[in-house]
């Protein structure tokens, strides 16, 4: 099932960071290939469409430092660098 998730990328004083690469790590998908990294925009979100469960755990990674540990998969997601 297809599944539509954003990740908001904040500077530590609360401003959108533009063109900062965003990575989803899901399990099932791994095997696959992957999934493709996604870019911000100038309101500092990344969008992703995947196809998987909304069960999925998924890893968040920006800058390629995990952000977000392994967790239940949410349809947003607001982080800090």
């Amino acid at each position: 099932m297809a599944q539509h998730i954003e990740v908001q990328v904040l500077d530590r004083h609360g401003q959108p960071v533009n063109n900062e690469r965003v990575s989803i790590f899901a399990t099932h998908i791994a095997a696959t290939g992957g999934i493709p990294d996604q870019w911000t925009d100038t309101a500092g979100v990344a969008r992703f469409d995947l196809e998987i469960e909304a069960t999925e755990e998924v890893i968040l990674y920006v800058k390629g430092r995990e952000r977000v540990p392994r967790a239940p998969l949410k349809p947003q997601y607001r982080v800090v660098t």
